[in-house]
């Protein structure tokens, strides 16, 4: 085959591609339009369940600060995580005396603050609650 009919190939089998994603395009649309109800309830579904997930962490979150149990309820665990409040210009400074870096590197700053901070950090427990992914096996109805 010579380049010429190489493009020429290459030229029909871009257009049957261009034509075939068309068609594809055209039915997905149908299908969505036939659908539209099932794909409807979907989007509200999914939203009901990241509502009520979010308003069940608020709630084990509340209940775990009240009586300090990590395991609130079946199915709903509370982790601790240790975050660092600082403000990034005293950290940078901070970076520059212990010649750390010539910019503030978060990872490893946060690293060595953890172990020995400076007295500009401010160390939290952030309790965040987890949900068990099934939950059919925490109830029993």
């Amino acid at each position: 085959m010579n380049l010429i009919e190489q493009v020429k190939r290459v030229a029909d089998l871009r257009l049957k591609q261009a034509e075939l994603k068309e068609k594809k395009e055209a039915l997905f649309a149908d299908w969505e339009n036939l659908h539209r109800e099932l794909l409807n309830d979907i989007i509200t579904a999914n939203l009901d369940t990241q509502k009520a997930e979010e308003t069940l962490r608020n709630e084990a979150i509340i209940s775990y600060e009240i009586d300090g149990n990590r395991k609130p309820v079946p199915g709903v665990e509370i982790k601790l995580f240790t975050r660092l409040s600082y403000e990034t210009g005293k950290a940078f400074d901070w970076a520059l005396d212990h010649k750390i870096s010539l910019s503030l590197d978060k990872k490893i700053f946060e690293t060595l603050a953890k172990v020995n901070p400076p007295p500009f950090v401010t160390i939290r427990q952030e309790p965040m609650a987890q949900i068990a992914t099934d939950l059919s096996k925490e109830i029993k109805e």
